[in-house]
């Protein structure tokens, strides 16, 4: 709880809390139908310590005044990492999790998914190494999963399966799929996207976060058709 993570202040007012500055940038930040849940954690900030200065605004505080002015929050989890002392002599990472729930939240969650949200064991994994600050310079590559590129042939069909993050990207431009792999000239990929291969269908494929692999969209490509040339009018 040395500094670090979300911020390295010590905030006077509600407002200033960095909890609060998060959440409100999150209700801004996209219009979207349903449920609204936001998670925050760190094993740095003191902004989500329980420790506080008498006077100065706590984490539950700040995430009902969020709450007050953003009927789009349905629910907020805080995730605390903290460094304990254990029997055996050593030093291990637990996290300890805060769950709120919005009381005039615009799409609030039913009991059964209230019921599954504290079910949630982020202790499932173990933390060893410090994590990351996310305000890094093109910090979205260590935020997002990607995922591996994987392809296989069935007869004429070439089926790839790539990270629906990468392809959305790479519709926009950002990147391509020969650069953010590194693929060679004699990567079956890479060649037939160099000979203009073509989509001849689509689906979606479920991630799994546990194995690092984000969800996927399958492209069935083939050879590009021949081409037809029109007789010239005479």
């Amino acid at each position: 709880m040395s500094g670090g993570g979300l911020v390295q202040e010590s905030p006077q007012t509600v407002k200033e809390h960095a909890v609060y500055r998060v959440l409100k940038n999150k209700a801004r930040q996209h219009i979207v139908n349903g449920p609204r849940i936001v998670c925050i954690g760190s094993d740095q900030s003191p902004a989500l310590s329980l420790l506080t200065t008498p006077g100065h605004p706590k984490v539950r505080d700040a995430v009902a005044a969020a709450f007050y002015e953003s009927r789009s929050l349905t629910a907020v989890i805080i995730v605390r990492i903290e460094t304990l002392f254990s029997v055996f002599g050593k030093f291990e990472q637990r996290a300890h999790t805060d769950f709120f729930l919005n009381p005039n939240a615009k799409d609030p969650l039913t009991e059964k998914e209230v019921q599954a949200f504290r079910k949630l064991n982020f202790n499932r994994w173990r933390y060893t190494d410090a994590l990351q600050k996310w305000d890094r310079e093109n910090y979205e590559r260590f935020r997002r999963i990607r995922g591996s590129l994987n392809y296989r042939f069935r007869g004429d069909v070439m089926e790839i399966e790539v990270p629906a993050n990468i392809l959305v990207n790479a519709l926009a431009g950002k990147t391509n799929l020969v650069k953010e792999y590194g693929l060679s000239e004699d990567n079956s990929i890479a060649r037939a996207l160099n000979d203009g291969w073509v989509v001849k269908s689509c689906s979606l494929k479920s991630g799994n976060i546990e194995a690092g692999e984000a969800p996927k969209v399958v492209l069935d490509m083939v050879p590009p058709p021949f081409p037809v040339y029109w007789p010239e009018r005479k």
